[in-house]
């Protein structure tokens, strides 16, 4: 850090701090001016921004601004915190930096915070936790889309040049042959059909009163064997769709799949987006795994976008080596994203 540097920082505590809320749109406004065009695409409104870094946390954590001394502008932004689940890692989240001696400034800062509270590995870019933004892009074949990570190119170089190393991969794969696809999980479907299940499309009128409660819910079940897994409250949890009040998207594709007996015990959450048919997330409830609802959900969804004639698909955001590669190798392959967690020694 230079003489003409200054850190604001704020402890992200449970009790009750007078300028908790201030500091937190000034966190929310240091991404806001930084960020130019096009690294500006689907950034949270400052509302949800707000909510997201002032909420109570289940773990430790601290924000930081760095500012010039002089002007006030605005140079960066980090946070740091405890993995709840796994105390020797460190996250660093919610990067902005205008140049590389303040991303110098910021990170060095966060990674001294980690150590002395214990931490012994940091990964970064995690904001906060994996319900949240996460993953650098580092290699581009494809389009860019707003479910991806977006960022200034630079951000990744600036992590690996103080360090950083590769942690865990993940990539998008663009598909063509979507009706392949379709034929390949008619039978799973068909079985489905046979068990009892059926399947229904979520409903945009009522998708935050009702459908989002129970999107919660599988999804607390669903993934608590997943990497880093916290639970959270539901009104954070809710927070997570506020985009689509601002971008609605067209949602029927997207499915919850029903037992017998009517309950929804899984979904599929699958939308169109530039031609493409976006496979984002896929969720069963314990109970019914074993029984390749998943290829129903798919079967049921993609079959209908390809009756709107689309036959190109998308698998985002998939951590490389997972079980869920399966549906790229079904289909060929026309592009691929990669992105990247970091992570260094303390």
């Amino acid at each position: 850090m230079t003489a003409n540097q200054v850190f604001l920082v704020h402890s992200q505590l449970k009790d009750s701090n007078p300028d908790r809320s201030e500091f937190a749109l000034q966190f929310t406004k240091t991404q806001d001016v930084l960020r130019q065009e096009p690294y500006r695409l689907d950034l949270n409104t400052a509302s949800t921004e707000q909510l997201f870094t002032e909420t109570d946390l289940p773990f430790h954590a601290e924000f930081w601004i760095l500012k010039d001394r002089q002007s006030g502008q605005f140079l960066g932004r980090i946070s740091a915190n405890l993995s709840n689940p796994h105390p020797q890692y460190g996250f660093l989240g919610f990067f902005e930096a205008v140049d590389f001696s303040a991303a110098q400034a910021l990170i060095f800062k966060a990674l001294d915070w980690l150590k002395a509270m214990g931490a012994s590995i940091a990964l970064g870019p995690i904001n906060l936790y994996t319900w949240l933004p996460y993953r650098f892009r580092v290699k581009s074949d494809g389009p860019t889309f707003g479910f991806e990570p977006v960022h200034p190119p630079e951000y990744p170089l600036w992590f690996q040049e103080i360090g950083f190393q590769s942690g865990y991969g993940y990539h998008s794969d663009g598909l063509d042959g979507l009706e392949s696809m379709v034929e390949s999980t008619e039978s799973d479907y068909k079985n489905a059909l046979s068990l009892g299940y059926s399947f229904r499309i979520w409903n945009s009128s009522v998708f935050f009163e009702q459908e989002v409660p129970k999107l919660y819910e599988i999804s607390m079940n669903s993934f608590q064997k997943n990497d880093f897994f916290v639970p959270i409250g539901f009104n954070f949890f809710r927070e997570l769709y506020s985009p689509l009040k601002h971008k609605p998207l067209d949602l029927s594709l997207s499915l919850f799949i029903c037992n017998s007996e009517g309950k929804d015990v899984g979904f599929f959450f699958n939308f169109l987006d530039s031609g493409y048919s976006v496979m984002k997330t896929i969720a069963l409830l314990t109970e019914a795994r074993g029984l390749r609802l998943s290829n129903a959900l798919i079967h049921a969804s993609f079959k209908e976008a390809f009756a709107r004639g689309v036959n190109q698909s998308v698998a985002a955001l998939i951590r490389d080596g997972l079980q869920s590669e399966s549906y790229s190798k079904k289909q060929k392959k026309i592009w691929r994203n990669n992105y990247e967690i970091f992570k260094i020694n303390l």
